[in-house]
């Protein structure tokens, strides 16, 4: 493998491409998993909430609410109930409870920290409805939407908790608390904390393991890519040379002979016309003269199809006009314009022949076009070569990315890339698709 071969990057980049596809998937799985850590966290941690906010507030309505509620209290006498407020108020200003309400099982506000509330009757929400007059607890988180939350002033959501219990004297009742829903987050902070270290951690640690191999594996194809393209230009120069090895023994051997049996036969015509009793001999030799200017004619077509002469003298202009009669002939009238700086070497003609040749082929084959335009710009240092038609279009692809049908556009962008150029096929502005290449001129080209 030459220097030239090693240092220049693989066709498209291969390696690259897989290496970043894989860390940017990489990363989305921890992004991934990241994002579900979040969820799990939070969903644990509103329902440990749920349910201390509901032990305690089981605890608190049948330990202390339902005892102290009589039937003073329950008939809304001032001195019975501020014996009651007072114990509700203390606790409520310890913090934890925000709001209460004492329901009688028909929807009545006994009492209330929310004084306007006390009196009022509401329609109990479900399962409350169902279970008043039984010994039940229920929690959950509101949004304070209910219409008997209209003076809670809380913002955001809160820990919602019915209890079913006896009061003091027995009679059946539902006593509703209302908790931070502060607890929540600091249940989730501390589990996300606890979680997210070992799935995300362990995520990266599996990332910082695989990615050598990921690095490994990326430049094993870049080697496997870089020995396909020295084989694949092997074997296309190996391919032109054999070309112009058969073209030039077909010039000057078969197509020379006759070239000379065309001329001759001719003679040979005239003659045996003036023989008496020699008509089926004349016209034997007539019609062989007519099939050797045929067959000539079509070997001729093969040279320029295989290899041109006027290329191998360095004349581009002359052998891309000898592809476009030969293009034409398929009903594709076809215009060439090549304006060069400069004398262009072998490597340079040969290229830009094989990318016209390559677009012609595909304008005949695919295209359906009535028109094609060929256009070569060669300047001192670089040159761009297009082939453009008015056919049916196609879309905009990468040609490394296109179909095992392409594989001759392939082969031409792999020589392409290995001369330091780009090759690409889209879309053209005014409708039908254009090939277009630039390559930078060798130095020196030769």
């Amino acid at each position: 493998m030459s220097p030239r071969d090693r240092t220049r990057p693989p066709a498209g980049g291969l390696g690259r491409r897989a290496l970043v596809e894989f860390l940017v998937r990489a990363m989305l799985s921890v992004l991934v998993v990241s994002v579900a850590t979040l969820y799990v966290a939070q969903t644990m941690s509103e329902k440990m909430a749920i349910r201390d906010a509901r032990a305690r507030g089981e605890a608190f309505a049948r330990g202390v609410a339902a005892p102290l509620v009589t039937q003073g209290v329950r008939d809304g006498d001032p001195a019975a109930t501020e014996v009651f407020a007072r114990v509700m108020a203390n606790r409520i200003e310890a913090g934890s409870i925000v709001h209460m309400k004492l329901w009688s099982t028909d929807g009545t506000v006994i009492w209330s920290d929310e004084t306007a509330l006390i009196g009022r009757r509401f329609e109990l929400e479900e399962p409350m409805r169902s279970l008043a007059g039984g010994s039940f607890s229920h929690a959950e988180l509101s949004d304070l939407s209910h219409a008997e939350n209209e003076l809670e002033a809380a913002p955001g959501h809160l820990l919602e908790v019915y209890v079913g219990a006896a009061d003091a004297d027995g009679v059946p009742l539902i006593f509703e608390t209302y908790w931070s829903a502060a607890r929540i987050h600091d249940d989730e902070r501390r589990l996300l904390w606890t979680i997210a270290p070992l799935s995300v951690g362990s995520m990266l640690l599996l990332l910082a393991l695989v990615l050598p191999i990921a690095v490994s594996l990326a430049r094993s194809a870049n080697r496997s890519v870089l020995e396909r393209n020295r084989l694949l230009r092997h074997a296309l120069g190996a391919a032109d040379l054999e070309r112009s090895r058969i073209a030039q023994v077909l010039h000057d051997g078969v197509v020379q002979d006759l070239a000379g049996l065309g001329y001759a036969l001719p003679s040979a015509a005239s003659r045996l016309a003036r023989v008496p009793d020699a008509e089926d001999a004349h016209q034997i030799v007539v019609d062989a003269t007519e099939l050797v200017r045929r067959d000539l004619a079509a070997l001729r077509t093969l040279l320029v199809d295989i290899y041109p002469p006027s290329l191998a003298l360095g004349e581009l202009a002359n052998a891309l006009d000898e592809l476009a009669v030969s293009a034409q002939r398929s009903g594709t009238v076809v215009s060439v314009d090549v304006r060069t700086d400069r004398v262009l070497g072998r490597v340079t003609n040969q290229l830009a022949y094989r990318i016209v040749r390559e677009g012609l082929l595909n304008v005949v084959k695919h295209a359906g076009a009535t028109r094609a335009w060929v256009v070569v710009r060669a300047s001192a240092s670089e040159v761009e070569v297009s082939v453009r038609d008015d056919g049916r279009g196609l879309a905009p692809e990468r040609i490394s990315q296109s179909p095992s049908g392409h594989l001759g556009l392939r082969l031409l962008r792999d020589a392409v890339v290995h001369q330091g150029g780009e090759l690409t096929i889209g879309p053209a502005l005014d409708g039908g698709t254009v090939l277009r290449g630039s390559f930078p001129v060798p130095d020196p080209d030769r």
